[in-house]
């Protein structure tokens, strides 16, 4: 079985992700795929670091930005 690897929008690590593989978590609303660890570890919301990226990226691609939780962070799943 062929294995293909993306590199985590948030924190840049690669994971396989791909047919009955998969490491990360793609995210609709964003556009973007990430890996297990960030997905589990922002359930909170994003941290202002992967926050900043993804807020950069809706802007840039005209997508909406949701708004901001009770932590004033990006919601995990938009």
């Amino acid at each position: 079985m062929e294995r293909y690897m993306l590199n985590c929008f948030a924190c840049s690590r690669e994971f396989p992700y791909g047919p009955h593989i998969y490491g990360g978590t793609h995210i609709p609303s964003y556009g973007i795929t990430v890996c297990t660890m960030c997905y589990a570890h922002n359930g909170d919301g994003w941290n202002p670091d992967a926050g900043r990226k993804i807020l950069k990226h809706l802007q840039d691609r005209g997508l909406p930005i949701p708004a901001h939780n009770e932590s004033g962070c990006l919601p995990r799943d938009g």
